[in-house]
């Protein structure tokens, strides 16, 4: 093959490879992102219809995230052990039940971070700015906790 055309080659090779990665980011993002099209998601629209304390509670998580990754990782990690155990064969009882211990504490001090970060932050916060997380917090409980 010469020089021209193996460099041709390569060239086409790299914008297929960069096509497909592409078209794999829309439709995941299509599949399983929600609401929208792909489009507009990868853009970041997906933040136009937020409230006040949604906007509130991503800039806390975002600010203290270094702090509350590990935590968020340990639960990862133990999440997965609890499928290879259940999927072990032979099934082994107790390799289960110490996966899920696992998982429980690290869901706990996942908790805990997040708690920590969000006092440190309410710290800082307007009396309006309290109230309006506390009213977020009555409306949908599960959205400040994470989950």
């Amino acid at each position: 093959m010469s020089g021209i055309s193996r460099t041709w080659a390569i060239v086409v090779l790299g914008s297929l490879a960069v096509n497909f990665f592409i078209a794999g980011l829309l439709i995941s993002s299509w599949a399983f992102g929600g609401p929208g099209s792909p489009i507009d998601r990868f853009n970041g629209d997906r933040f136009r219809d937020q409230t006040q304390s949604d906007r509130m509670v991503r800039q806390i998580t975002e600010r203290h995230l270094a702090n509350i990754r590990p935590s968020i990782q340990a639960v990862t990690e133990a999440s997965r052990a609890v499928s290879l155990a259940l999927a072990a064969d032979p099934f082994v009882e107790q390799a289960l039940v110490d996966a899920l211990n696992a998982l429980r504490t690290s869901t706990l001090e996942s908790q805990a971070a997040m708690h920590d970060a969000m006092v440190e932050s309410v710290r800082d916060m307007t009396p309006a700015q309290r109230r309006e997380l506390a009213a977020e917090s009555r409306r949908s409980p599960g959205r400040l906790q994470g989950r």
